[in-house]
């Protein structure tokens, strides 16, 4: 693994920090909705919008650095090839970020679900 793959790598888990506080955020907001607390909705959702704003921002730098450094000739349906032992930790890591990234998905889907029918249910 190169200097280049360990950047992409830090780029991919700093992604991972910001969905999971997403997710954990969506979380707590849970209970300030159920509350029907205005201040603290409002508090909350400002702090999501930043928290989208900035998964956006690496979305963006993700997308152009794995175009241009990590495995660009070595993907094969967005999962590298190992060549050599070196990359094979690599491969390792890869799999499991890609492991954990799939699991903050599924729970920020989750998440924004129940945040959601949790506004339908105040306005009503």
């Amino acid at each position: 693994m190169d200097l280049d793959d360990a950047s992409y790598f830090a780029l991919l888990e700093k992604r991972l920090g910001v969905m999971r506080r997403l997710a954990q955020a969506l979380e707590q907001s849970q209970s300030s909705i159920v509350r029907m607390d205005a201040a603290a909705i409002e508090q909350q959702a400002a702090h999501q919008q930043d928290l989208c704003c900035a998964w956006g921002a690496l979305e963006t730098e993700v997308r152009r650095a794995h175009k241009t450094h990590l495995f660009p000739h070595k993907h094969t349906n967005n999962t590298p090839l190992a060549s050599s032992a070196n990359e094979a930790a690599g491969l390792e890591r890869w799999a499991l970020l890609k492991q954990d990234m799939a699991q903050v998905e599924i729970q920020i889907r989750h998440l924004s679900r129940v945040h959601a029918a949790l506004l339908r249910r105040m306005r009503r």
